[in-house]
């Protein structure tokens, strides 16, 4: 499992009384749903997480006692899994143009 996380933020402040902020995230994660065979293979099946968000705010303090605040966000969640989607078979051998599982030897009646 590999998780990994991205986030910036951008304040301004337009005077004493004014100030905006902008936040923005995304989600690197990616995790191996059936592992690698052997340790140098990469996984046969993963599944990533690239969601992504954002969040706006803008503050205003008119008085001394009345502060006006706005927030504004979205955010998408992006979920994908890669490789190998079926059920998993290997290869034997190639014989008379055929191709032999190698849950049965290579001529053999089914």
């Amino acid at each position: 499992m590999d998780n990994r996380a991205y986030v910036a933020r951008f304040d301004y402040n337009f005077s004493a009384n004014h100030s905006v902020f902008w936040r923005g995230t995304l989600a690197d994660n990616f995790e191996a749903l059936r592992p690698q065979r052997i340790p140098t293979d990469d996984a046969l099946r993963s599944g990533l997480d690239n969601s992504k968000g954002f969040a706006a705010q803008y503050n205003a303090t008119l008085t001394t006692n009345l502060i006006d605040t706005f927030t504004w966000g979205l955010a998408r969640r992006g979920f994908q899994r890669t490789g190998w989607q079926g059920p998993l078979r290997q290869v034997a051998g190639i014989q008379g143009g055929g191709i032999c599982a190698a849950q049965r030897p290579c001529g053999a009646s089914a």
